[in-house]
């Protein structure tokens, strides 16, 4: 759970220590434990409801989807619930419910989206969304600058700059791909 959140939800937490170490051997560490009694948003759904324990971080990862996308195409069931009505649109994670629980939260019924997916999965919080979305119905941007949160701030500022100068000396020219170390990495599209 992020931080932010459970400050929202003032949620109280006892205090622990948990080393958490992801992609590319990124390291967090969790001093904050807290317990959340979840439920789906409606009753209409299911009476699911489970005492749950969460990590607090920062931050979880990236906002998702990454890209929001278009609907327009899609075959979403007449009568559906969506656990998430906006899950088309960017935006943050603020939990991640443990793999433990998974199987308890599906229910009978799957479809797919489009001819190609992704899949729409019915659960206990209402119909999920999984799987790759058709690139025609996503905006792609024209660069990506991905921070490593392993790497010394300092060094990612000084290397930051560095590009910066050499952008400055080849305006014209495109750079298709330039990877500084493990820090940043720029990619113009």
């Amino acid at each position: 759970m992020t931080k932010e959140f459970s400050r929202k939800l003032k949620f109280r937490g006892t205090p622990t220590y948990l080393s958490i170490q992801g992609i590319g051997s990124s390291q967090y560490v969790s001093t904050r434990l807290v317990a959340a009694e979840v439920a789906p948003r409606s009753r209409k759904t299911c009476s699911f409801e489970e005492q749950m324990q969460f990590y607090v971080l920062p931050k979880l990862t990236v906002s998702l989807p990454t890209l929001s996308f278009n609907l327009s195409e899609w075959n979403l069931p007449d009568s559906s619930f969506l656990a998430d009505p906006g899950f088309n649109a960017s935006g943050p994670i603020d939990i991640i419910i443990g793999a433990e629980y998974y199987l308890d939260l599906l229910r009978e019924g799957k479809i797919l989206a489009t001819e190609t997916g992704p899949t729409i999965q019915k659960t206990v919080f209402g119909w999920v969304v999984s799987g790759r979305v058709a690139s025609g119905s996503i905006n792609v941007p024209r660069s990506i600058v991905n921070i490593c949160a392993s790497a010394d701030i300092q060094e990612q500022a000084i290397k930051f700059w560095e590009l910066e100068k050499l952008k400055k000396k080849k305006k014209r020219q495109k750079i298709p791909r330039l990877e500084l170390s493990s820090a940043l990495l720029l990619a113009h599209l």
